[in-house]
């Protein structure tokens, strides 16, 4: 009799795990229950890169029918990580947790992720070169890492950098002194645009990279090491800057330091922000490299179709984004594109392949985005 009863019961105990396996699948697609997703943005909200991103991310969470929850990592390296675990160890952990990789440390967020079962997607940021071989791709060491996204920034930093040494090569200057404005050095985002940066400057033997300073991306901080660079460097010709923000200081500390108040130096940043368009705008930044903010609204399509049924992977998952130019010649055309986002006169369900076609691969490049844009103000003024 024991036997028999131990053998049922054993029948009985894997019927209920079976049952409640597929329960808890169900219950991770349900129409009926939303996705929830915690963001935690690296800055503060008044950081104008962080604050359009995740602008987009809530448009699009909105469209996409997500339960989006917001925290902020304030440029903090450590409260930041904290954050992160605090969410991944909280009793109702997110189904998904967007963030960016911090080096050195990001190993230890997916470990505690993969622990959990909280599934993870890495935005804005990629996995260090000399960390790669030990954290590998999303979905192989750890299964619960779906997706990355991240801007080619080597080729950023290097597009960048050629883009002024050719405007300065246009003005008849037979060579350039460049000085050059970084972000984070913890960061992946700011080694990859250091490499480019130097990458162009190797190839270009009419020009000499005085000096490259690291820095916080906080402005009251960089005007003094702008300030310190000029100085040092008064013969400077370029200013490559890795955001928007860091070019416009140097810009100010350039002005402080010339007589007639108007540098005749070419300054580029990173970003698209709204005062590095309106500096454009005006002619007080040359060039900008921007699209990226679209990033976190990128991936909450990814992650509505992953939970749709439609999973990403069979594309990739690692997307990368190309960076495109904002000059004077565009730049009227960007901004009205990125006022159409603003307003939110776009349906980011035309981006999802659950909505549209699941045969076609994912499309989010500016272009498209232009274009989509343009068709919901044309339907707008149709309703009217």
């Amino acid at each position: 009799m024991s036997l028999v009863f131990s053998r049922n019961l054993l029948l009985l105990l894997k019927s209920i795990v079976i049952s409640s396996l597929l329960y808890l699948n169900c219950a991770s697609a349900s129409d009926d229950a939303p996705i929830r997703v915690t963001f935690i943005n690296p800055a503060s909200p008044s950081v104008p890169f962080w604050g359009r991103l995740t602008e987009q991310m809530q448009h699009a969470a909105d469209d996409l029918g997500i339960e989006l929850k917001i925290l902020y990592g304030d440029s903090n390296r450590g409260h930041y990580i904290s954050s992160l675990l605090a969410e991944i160890e909280s009793n109702q952990p997110p189904d998904v947790l967007i963030y960016i990789y911090i080096r050195q440390r990001g190993e230890v967020v997916l470990k505690a992720a993969e622990h959990a079962g909280v599934k993870s997607f890495i935005i804005n940021s990629s996995v260090p070169a000399d960390e790669r071989s030990k954290v590998k791709r999303p979905r192989e060491r750890f299964s619960q890492w779906i997706g990355n996204m991240a801007a080619d920034d080597e080729k950023v930093g290097f597009d960048l950098a050629n883009y002024l040494i050719d405007m300065n090569k246009q003005r008849d200057h037979s060579h350039s002194n460049l000085i050059a404005l970084s972000g984070l050095r913890s960061v992946a985002t700011t080694l990859e645009r250091d490499k480019g940066l130097h990458r162009a400057v190797e190839q270009q033997s009419s020009t000499t990279l005085k000096q490259l300073v690291h820095t916080d991306w906080r402005a009251h901080k960089t005007s003094a090491i702008a300030t310190g660079l000029l100085t040092r460097f008064p013969k400077t010709d370029l200013v490559w800057a890795a955001s928007d923000s860091l070019a416009l200081e140097a810009r100010k500390a350039a002005i402080a330091q010339t007589p007639d108040k108007n540098p005749t130096m070419l300054f580029g940043g990173v970003d698209w922000s709204e005062a590095g368009l309106a500096a454009i705008s005006d002619g007080q930044l040359d060039v900008s490299y921007g699209g990226h903010f679209m990033e976190g609204a990128w991936a909450m399509v990814l992650v509505h179709d992953y939970f749709g049924g439609a999973d990403f992977a069979k594309e990739t998952v690692q997307f990368k984004t190309e960076l495109a130019p904002a000059n004077q010649q565009n730049v009227v055309a960007i901004k009205a594109a990125i006022k159409a986002l603003d307003d939110g006169d776009i349906d980011y369900r035309q981006f999802s392949l659950l909505h549209t076609n699941p045969s076609l691969p994912y499309d989010f490049s500016w272009e498209k985005v232009v274009a989509e844009t343009k068709a919901s103000q044309a339907n707008i003024e149709r309703a009217n």
